[in-house]
């Protein structure tokens, strides 16, 4: 029998279709931080500097996700509009070419970080030839399999354009028991060290895959017969390319600029990176919900896009505005008046609490700012408008470097870091809001 398995976005309630499509997205970001901490907690039973060598193998990969998120963006766009538009056929074929795509992206980059891992990771500077050569074992390893890694983050983009984010859940979930049955094991008992962490997480990464491979063979109508094998078809990559590349470009910068402010916490000593590492895990909650609500509107706003509904868009964008902002109201206010509490939950040292409490009360003026943008660049990514958005987001999120090396050298020091990432926040977050609120006709002359 012939199943399609995708929930039509374009009828119904728009509460519950944001809701059901957020909610399993949300769970699966936290499921999937728990799948990152998961390593380190394991690895930091051997040794400090196995931490450093995974952290730094780590970042390297997260500028590779980048490549990734191009195929995943462009392609889980351009099929939720295909699907809104009643054109299957169209969607097959951004599905194939988005798949094809993250092969050559992952083999690509495989090719690359398993040949020179030790560059890579001697870029981070370490002074420990035994941390240099830990971090590029477990790049490596790790690398092997990023076809199947990227190709698992791709299936999660189409299913979520299709309507359905909980083979998504479903799927991360397996892979993080597995992770974390295999880590101890292969870590300790089989005396791998920081190989044995390398194979848990590719070992789990390919169980991912192949479980969205064998769901994906049971949907006669979206995946079977389709020939991934065909010709590359360069025309139609170029139109994923183009609404996917400044998504990509935004992640990799974020992780460029990251890494260069955390460069500058280090020098305030262990007290400012560990209220920035822990604050951050707070943020997370924030970000995390808003990140699902973002995919969830990047769905609906495409299918309806498809579907020519710019009305039930409209809509659509005021009830995740109402979600998110009470969301955020609420994040802000713990954050103001809680924050003491909330890291003395994390730490002893009083001065450590101190210094964290301080950075958790200048992440609260954002919070609100911070789900608009994120839940508003979703949406806006779904009616295939990127460009512009991106290039604010990518020059709000770069000022911060020169923001917080001015403000950190007056009285506020470390403060002025904190201070930095707040006000891009909420810059962001008002102009996407405005992009978004423009009449539909003006809005719509981004995509030209």
């Amino acid at each position: 029998m012939a199943k399609s398995r995708h929930l039509d976005l374009t009828h119904g309630s728009i509460f519950s279709s944001l809701t059901r499509l957020a909610l399993p997205i949300t769970v699966t970001a936290f499921v999937q931080m728990a799948y990152n901490l998961t390593d380190m907690f394991w690895i930091g039973r051997a040794g400090a500097d196995y931490v450093a060598a995974v952290g730094a193998a780590g970042n390297i990969l997260w500028l590779a996700d980048s490549l990734m998120i191009v195929a995943r963006m462009g392609g889980q766009v351009k099929i939720g509009q295909s699907i809104g538009a009643k054109d299957i056929s169209l969607a097959r074929h951004f599905i194939r070419i988005t798949l094809q795509a993250g092969m050559i992206f992952g083999a690509v980059l495989a090719i690359i970080l398993m040949l020179f891992p030790s560059f890579f990771i001697g870029l981070y500077g370490f002074q420990s030839t035994d941390t240099v050569a830990s971090g590029a074992l477990y790049l490596r390893i790790t690398a092997s399999t990023l076809p199947a890694y990227f190709l698992g983050k791709i299936f999660t983009g189409i299913y979520s354009a299709l309507g359905n984010t909980r083979i998504g859940l479903v799927a991360t979930g397996i892979g993080l028991v597995t992770n974390i049955i295999l880590d101890p094991i292969l870590i300790f008992v089989c005396h791998m060290g920081v190989a044995g962490a390398a194979v848990a997480t590719i070992t789990a990464e390919i169980i991912v895959f192949v479980i969205f491979v064998l769901y994906a063979m049971r949907d006669e109508k979206l995946f079977r017969g389709l020939k991934i094998f065909r010709r590359f078809d360069s025309r139609n990559f170029r139109t994923i390319l183009k609404v996917g590349l400044p998504a990509g470009m935004q992640s990799g910068m974020f992780a460029l600029i990251s890494l260069f402010i955390g460069r500058m916490v280090a020098v305030y000593g262990a007290f400012a990176v560990a209220a920035q590492k822990i604050g951050a895990q707070v943020e997370a909650i924030s970000w995390m919900t808003a990140d699902g609500f973002a995919v969830a509107m990047n769905a609906f706003t495409a299918q309806n896009y498809g579907a020519n509904n710019p009305d039930r868009i409209n809509r659509g964008y005021r009830i995740a505005l109402f979600i998110m902002g009470g969301f955020g109201l609420t994040a802000t206010v713990l954050l103001l008046f809680f924050p003491g509490q909330i890291m003395g939950a994390f730490l002893n040292e009083k001065d450590a609490v101190a210094v964290g409490a301080s950075y958790l009360r200048i992440m609260g003026y954002s919070q609100l700012f911070m789900c608009v943008e994120i839940m508003t660049e979703g949406a806006l990514a779904g009616l295939g408008i990127t460009l512009y958005p991106g290039i604010a987001a990518m020059v709000l999120t770069w000022i911060r470097i020169p923001m917080a090396t001015f403000l950190s050298s007056t009285a506020l020091g470390s403060d002025g870091i904190w201070w930095s990432i707040t006000i891009s926040s909420i810059l962001k977050g008002v102009i996407l809001f405005c992009m978004f609120r423009l009449p539909h006709e003006k809005r719509l002359r981004y995509l030209r």
